[in-house]
């Protein structure tokens, strides 16, 4: 059979368009992609080749995610779904990929993280086993330490650990991200500390590390409204915390309200959450505050319920001040709702 001249250029043509089309694409958080061939990647960034011999490389903190040429389209929905805050999902995705007919490093490790972090994200939310996700994300971090979810995944770790009640081995975990080279992840390590610290009581060792994720660079003017301002935010609202469980409560709820809760983005509800928690939380401290304490909480449930920790954290106090200021049926529906939202959350088996 014979084939024209024309019909071998379409041919050709139809070639070069199909691999144009096979590229490696790196997803930034801002929306924008690095489309190319992926060179390189470790815990820090991610390097690509744009065009023949142009390199980009791509800091961690700026990625997203990285969608590999040739992954398997289950991989790509668990992306999607988890960011969707479908674990469950997610994992069921991935439950169908054969993993032994995966021959990209890269690719294994996603799906390693992935369904390490969803397991991790719902034992948080009281469903699962904090203690079997934090072996099965210590296991991630132990077989991928060139992944670039690395550094996410210790955070995550020292998240479980931390619910489990092993601060000393979450200390270590946040040990990790400290010794980066990375400013942000100095940040998160010093707020996650402070976090640990002050659950076990040491206000004066966690006020300690906030001062220090606040004596980090930062400039106002050209980080403002990323993480790094974020991180800076938390370790406020951790160190006003600790003053207020120290007797200064009086300190901490103006500095709350007239300078940090006004001052936070209103998109970013992980935050707000904390804060108005943080604001609640110091209300509790100071005598006859109740009422000023509910409101506070019930921001959290009627604004940023979509943040399970933190609505866990306000259902379960609600269900104590709403009792103690005579609304019992209020109390127990505040119970009923951290019952069945968040089965099996810490908060349930935390004495009042």
């Amino acid at each position: 059979m014979k084939i024209s001249v024309l019909g071998v250029g379409l041919m050709l043509a139809l070639i070069g368009i199909q691999q144009a089309a096979a590229l490696d694409s790196v997803r930034k958080t801002n929306n924008q992609r690095v489309s190319g061939t992926l060179k390189s990647v470790n815990a820090t960034e991610a390097v690509v080749d744009v065009t023949g011999g142009k390199t980009e490389k791509v800091p961690v903190t700026e990625i997203d995610a990285i969608e590999y040429d040739g992954e398997p389209l289950e991989l790509k929905n668990a992306r999607s779904t988890l960011k969707a805050g479908k674990d469950k999902d997610a994992v069921a995705q991935l439950d169908k990929i054969n993993v032994a007919s995966v021959t990209k490093p890269e690719i294994k490790a996603d799906i390693a993280f992935y369904r390490a972090y969803a397991q991790a994200r719902s034992a948080l939310m009281g469903i699962g086993s904090v203690k079997d996700a934090g072996g099965l994300m210590y296991q991630f971090t132990v077989s991928f330490p060139t992944s670039y979810h690395f550094l996410p995944a210790q955070e995550m770790l020292g998240e479980l650990l931390v619910a489990d009640n092993n601060i000393e081995a979450a200390l270590k975990a946040y040990a990790v991200l400290d010794a980066s080279p990375i400013e942000e992840y100095k940040m998160r390590a010093g707020t996650a500390r402070g976090r640990a610290l002050f659950s076990q009581k040491k206000y004066p060792e966690a006020m300690v590390e906030y001062d220090k994720v606040l004596a980090l660079p930062y400039n106002a003017s050209t980080q403002k409204g990323t993480s790094a301002e974020s991180q800076r935010f938390a370790a406020i609202l951790g160190k006003t915390q600790c003053q207020a469980n120290t007797g200064g409560y009086e300190e901490a709820i103006k500095e709350l309200e007239t300078n940090i809760i006004a001052n936070i983005s209103p998109e970013d509800t992980a935050l707000m959450a904390l804060a108005y928690n943080t604001l609640g939380n110091c209300y509790n401290q100071k005598p006859n505050s109740q009422k000023s304490a509910l409101l506070a909480f019930l921001h959290v449930d009627m604004l940023y319920n979509s943040v399970p920790a933190a609505h866990a954290e306000a259902l379960w106090n609600l269900a104590g001040l709403w009792t103690d200021t005579g609304k019992n049926e209020r109390g127990q529906d505040a119970t009923n709702r951290l019952n069945r939202l968040y089965p099996g959350s810490p908060w349930l088996a935390k004495r009042r």
